[in-house]
Formats: C-alpha cells, structure tokens, sequence
C-alpha cells in the first residue's frame, strides 16, 4: 500500500515506506545536483574545505533522496611530480545492496560514482602544495524544485553581422525541455540600422521595415514590425507562452519586405561600445496554473 507523507501508521504499522518518500522527492526535484550550499574552497595544505548544505541524488529512475552535507574538511593526495590530474569532489548515497550501508560521504575521486552529485571539479598540477592554486573547473548543477523557476531555458545572440538585402533569414535556433507544463516568457530584441550596400555597413539616413516572427514548436507565438534608420535603437518585445511537458524547439525569422531602404544590418560589437544586437531568450516562469 502507499499512504500520504505526514500520515501516522495505521493500526498494523503500515505507513510511509522509503520507496514512497523516493518517489515524492524524485516528483519535487526532477533532476539532481546542489540544493544549497556546499561550496568548495582550497586550503594552504592538500585538502578542501567543504561548506554545510544539501543536495538532491537520483538513486533510479523516479526515485531520489535529499541528503545533507556537514561541513568538514577532506584531504586529498599529493600532487603529481609531473604533469597534472583531474579530481572530483562528490556527495554519494551508499546503499545496503551494494555498499553494505546507507551513510552517505564526501570524497575525491578520479571519476563521480553511481549515485553522487559533483561539488567540484579541480586540475592538481605538478608539485605544488596547496589547493588554493586550483581553480573551478567543472560545471556545477543545482537542482531545483518543481514548482520554482528553471531559470533561462534557452538564449541566443547576434551580435556580428553583415548587411542584409531582401528576404527571409533563421535565427535563434534551440531546443529546451521542461519538466512539466510550464509558463515561459519569450523576449526579443532587436538592434538593426541601415547599411550603405551588402558590402558596406556604414549606416545612411534613409528608413525601412522588418518583421520579427517567433515559433515554438514551429508555430508562430510572436510578430512584430518594427522600423529601422540610422539611429542605433534597440527595440524589445515579449510574449508569455503556456507549454505542455516535453521537449520543445525554437527559433524566429527576421524578413525584410519592399518597403523603405533596401540594406540593413544588424549591430553589436562597435567599437567597445557593446550593443545588445538581437537576442532571443527563453525564461521559465514556473508551473502552469491552467
């Protein structure tokens, strides 16, 4: 049987098992990695100091347990005399079939093991002698609950570019998956000038017209027109989207019609003056109320 988590044991003892925690935190935190906490910081000697916090570990497909970190110090081996090697610092879930326990460590190793999380990643370069000559050099994951926002789910930027003429041109181009149905915000901006032909982008005083056209899934969610002439102007539009579990692609289409100047060219990079050029990003909201 299963029952809810927080309910008492009936009167022959059955209640929560562990499989049904599992499952009810592998459904909160999809996907594992840090929850809080758990920054690692090198020392004057060869170990690290690891700081107090939590992580999520997916033990099997929907199943996955919170484990917390103390902080403590671990140590590691004396570096190399020559050349470099790379080590992991990692939280691991033993278990009682394989390990003979269900205690959970931190420890370093050559390669993260089956049911860990990566803390750090660090190059240990020849001779030296304390771990504060190491730096970050692994990706680090958080993991995050459901029911919070997944951050930026895609972005993309053109920000060099030669002058365009007439016609249709694909950009942006992703693909994002979301965990269940989602409320995403899709913003575009647009930083576009006139150019003096296709082979010069000097701007001139003369005006024209593009289209910006969004797809998600190859379905148009977002047109606008905007203006352009000599002037640097970056214009921004946005759109809020509803979208069902799963994986889903993007991209959009800048077309130029007949009407106005011809050329156009879309800035960024001037000079050390960055401009924004066009970009396009997918923000995750949170969980769809619909």
């Amino acid at each position: 049987m299963t029952t809810g988590f927080g309910m008492a044991p009936d009167r022959n003892g059955n209640g929560t098992t562990p499989d049904d925690l599992q499952a009810v935190i592998a459904a909160q935190y999809p996907e594992p990695g840090i929850i809080s906490g758990c920054e690692v910081k090198g020392t004057a000697a060869m170990s690290y100091q690891i700081a107090a916090g939590a992580v999520c570990i997916h033990l099997a497909p929907g199943r996955a347990v919170l484990v917390p970190v103390p902080a403590q110090q671990i140590t590691t081996q004396p570096a190399p005399t020559n050349g470099a090697r790379v080590e992991y610092i990692y939280v691991q879930q033993l278990t009682e079939p394989v390990n003979g326990s269900v205690a959970s460590k931190v420890a370093i190793g050559a390669t993260v093991p089956a049911n860990a999380v990566m803390l750090s990643k660090r190059e240990i370069r020849a001779n030296i002698k304390a771990t504060t000559a190491t730096q970050e050099a692994g990706n680090i994951v958080f993991s995050r609950p459901v029911g919070g926002s997944l951050g930026v789910l895609h972005h993309h930027e053109t920000t060099r570019d030669t002058p365009h003429k007439l016609g249709e041109f694909r950009r942006g181009a992703g693909t994002f998956f979301v965990p269940t149905d989602r409320t995403v915000d899709i913003r575009l901006t647009s930083t576009v000038t006139t150019a003096t032909s296709e082979t010069n982008v000097t701007p001139i005083i003369a005006s024209g017209s593009l289209f910006y056209d969004v797809y998600i899934d190859d379905k148009l969610v977002l047109r606008r027109e905007r203006a352009f002439n000599n002037i640097w102007e970056s214009k921004d539009f946005s759109t809020i989207q509803t979208l069902q579990k799963g994986q889903h692609r993007i991209h959009y289409v800048v077309r130029h019609t007949t009407y106005g100047h011809q050329y156009w060219v879309v800035r960024g990079e001037n000079g050390g003056f960055p401009f924004p050029g066009d970009v396009i990003t997918v923000t995750d909201i949170g969980v769809a109320k619909e």
